[in-house]
């Protein structure tokens, strides 16, 4: 209710029902209904300082009531997001109470799993171990492929499993999802960098990597 009032957002104050929530990773929900906010937030974030949970509630609150969020609490919320211990559990909380959902690698025009075994001895040394790949359940233009810490799993686009689709750009695209495993997010600045200069200067040692990103957007 502070932070409604410091808002200044629309009386009368709505009743607050507010509880921990399981969620599989970091997560939270308001809603408001028949004069009611429900607010569900991680239980990960049982042990946070007041300070990052009063971010999190003008952040939520903005959101429902559609209202700029405020520098301080954005600021606020990702230094504690970037955290490596809120990292570590987060993840920890994403194997146990998530599940990944992908199709096996082998589809009707390419084999991942061949792609990824290449990849490996030509570029890592065969040192990437413990890692799964398959393509995406649904044909996605938006995200073409991710890899995912928590289950280390990357998954690709089903869009891209097409003769349409040059060779090319698809091995640059697993040979960029690799990469995150070689160089994981880093931290510079207070701001949570995914794709260092490490990254970028690795990602530009693949043969044709201009050409093959071109083909890639060319094909989406």
């Amino acid at each position: 209710m502070r932070t409604f009032r410091r808002l200044r957002l629309p009386e009368p104050i709505p009743e607050f029902e507010a509880a921990y929530y399981p969620y599989a990773g970091i997560r939270h929900s308001i809603h408001l209904k028949e004069g009611r906010i429900r607010v569900k937030i991680s239980d990960l974030l049982q042990e946070a300082s007041p300070v990052i949970l009063e971010a999190v509630a003008e952040i939520l609150l903005c959101r429902l009531f559609r209202i700029r969020i405020s520098r301080e609490a954005r600021a606020c919320y990702r230094e504690f997001l970037s955290r490596p211990h809120v990292q570590q559990r987060a993840q920890q909380l994403r194997r146990l109470r998530g599940r990944k959902q992908f199709a096996p690698p082998r589809g009707q025009t390419y084999d991942l799993e061949e792609i990824f075994r290449r990849l490996k001895k030509r570029f890592f040394s065969n040192r990437l171990t413990d890692v799964r790949i398959g393509w995406s359940e649904r044909r996605s233009r938006k995200v073409l492929g991710h890899f995912d810490p928590a289950h280390r799993v990357i998954v690709i686009s089903r869009l891209l499993d097409s003769p349409r689709t040059p060779q090319l750009a698809l091995e640059f695209l697993v040979y960029h999802e690799m990469l995150h495993l070689r160089y994981p997010p880093t931290e510079r600045g207070g701001r949570r960098q995914v794709h260092s200069r490490e990254f970028r200067q690795a990602e530009r040692r693949f043969p044709q990597a201009a050409e093959a990103r071109r083909r890639l957007k060319r094909t989406c």
